[in-house]
């Protein structure tokens, strides 16, 4: 699974256009049979600050999301809108990583020599 997480800074007059925009791509980017998860995030106390946190399936669902028109639309719309370059990060849990028995064990000794 690829997380995507994007941060964005909305400017104060153009919030309704943003809502709008970001929640039909949301309501799109939902129905692509690779996008496991579409969730638009309001930052508890910072009004105009959000966060998109996406989840696909694979690489190639993630490039197929980037091939759509809803996609195109939104990167060609949002620049507009925001206050700020927007923040992109495609990250993976930490948890579903492989891990052999010698990282385990170096990071079991970190975390104790940390306390």
């Amino acid at each position: 699974m690829i997380h995507v997480v994007v941060e964005l800074l909305v400017h104060v007059e153009r919030l309704y256009s943003f809502l709008k925009l970001a929640i039909a791509h949301a309501v799109c980017s939902r129905l692509e049979p690779g996008c496991l998860s579409f969730d638009i995030l309001d930052v508890k106390g910072d009004d105009f600050r959000f966060l998109l946190h996406e989840v696909f399936r694979d690489a190639a669902a993630l490039e197929a999301h980037r091939r759509t028109a809803h996609y195109r639309r939104w990167r060609e719309e949002i620049p507009d809108l925001l206050a700020e370059p927007r923040l992109h990060l495609d990250c993976a849990l930490l948890s579903t990583k492989i891990l052999d028995a010698a990282a385990l064990s170096t990071l079991g000794e970190a975390a104790r020599s940390a306390h």
